[in-house]
């Protein structure tokens, strides 16, 4: 998220999340990781990716808690 920071995106606090990773949001059978931000002229805007919910997760986490619970890791994290 840094390299998105030097560019004049800076992440920001949504539903209760600080911008520190992003969060996940479930819905159902899939679940939305994502991290929201304002551009340089003040657009809200954010990044969001489809993710499967295999356990039916329905609270709101960090990514990391997600992939905990999940046993899986991100293509970053090796």
């Amino acid at each position: 998220m840094n390299q998105d920071e030097d560019r004049g995106y800076a992440p920001r606090e949504a539903f209760g999340f600080l911008p520190v990773e992003p969060f996940v949001m479930p819905h159902g059978e899939y679940a939305h990781a994502k991290i929201h931000f304002n551009d340089p002229d003040g657009n809200s805007l954010e990044f969001i990716s489809k993710l499967v919910n295999p356990k039916k997760i329905k609270n709101r986490m960090y990514l990391s808690e997600w992939e905990q619970i999940n046993d899986c890791r991100s293509e970053n994290s090796e």
